[in-house]
């Protein structure tokens, strides 16, 4: 995780200055890093979710065992994202 994610994470608790200031970055520096980095957190959310649901969508079946009989969840997680 770099600074400027470690400030994006823990603005609601502490707020933007305050981080910015005890990390030792700009604010400036930070709010360009966010507008820059939007386009990849958007796409980082929509995979991540779409991998979520991929899990649960294995899982359900089997009541959240991760093992289905002998079959490995890697490849049943695979073969179900390439359905």
């Amino acid at each position: 995780m770099n600074r400027f994610q470690f400030v994006a994470d823990h603005q609601q608790r502490y707020g933007v200055k305050r981080l910015c200031e005890v990390i030792g970055v700009s604010r400036s520096s930070y709010y360009y890093y966010w507008r820059s980095a939007a386009e990849a957190r958007i796409a980082r959310e929509a995979a991540d979710a779409a991998l979520a649901g991929r899990i649960r969508a294995v899982h359900a079946p089997h009541d959240g065992v991760a093992e289905i009989r002998g079959r490995d969840l890697d490849t049943t997680l695979w073969s179900t994202a390439a359905t």
